[in-house]
């Protein structure tokens, strides 16, 4: 395995996995939920959430030597459809000018009731 990422600015699971991890010229980004560095969930509205995640997605990235910028693809799982256009108004934030490639699904329900984001990357390093 490559390069283990794990910085104390951004959110750290206790469950078995890593904040990212770089291999080759790749860095590929965990899952983040809108949790603070601190393990605390934050907020309870959907841009509130959003920014939390794509925050602790920033850190993570620019502590394994790269950036929002560099970010080429992200698989977005939320859990309520009237929160589409919410999230990606807080999504397009992160990335001004070109946004990457993307999957967005909603899905049942996520690891705590009360998120409604989570959000993984794959950005080039270097």
């Amino acid at each position: 395995m490559g390069r283990i990422v794990n910085t104390p600015s951004a959110y750290r699971s206790k469950s078995p996995l890593v904040q990212a991890v770089v291999e080759g010229d790749l860095v590929f980004v965990s899952g983040m939920p809108p949790v603070d560095r601190d393990g605390v969930s934050v907020g309870h509205d959907i841009a509130t959430q959003t920014r939390q995640v794509m925050d602790n997605i920033k850190i993570i990235l620019e502590a394994a030597g790269s950036s929002m910028a560099r970010v080429v693809r992200t698989t977005v799982f939320f859990t309520h459809r009237e929160d589409y256009a919410g999230l990606d108004a807080v999504y397009e934030e992160y990335f001004p000018g070109q946004v990457p490639s993307r999957s967005a699904l909603i899905v049942g329900g996520l690891v705590r009731p009360q998120w409604r984001v989570e959000i993984d990357a794959i950005a080039m390093v270097g």
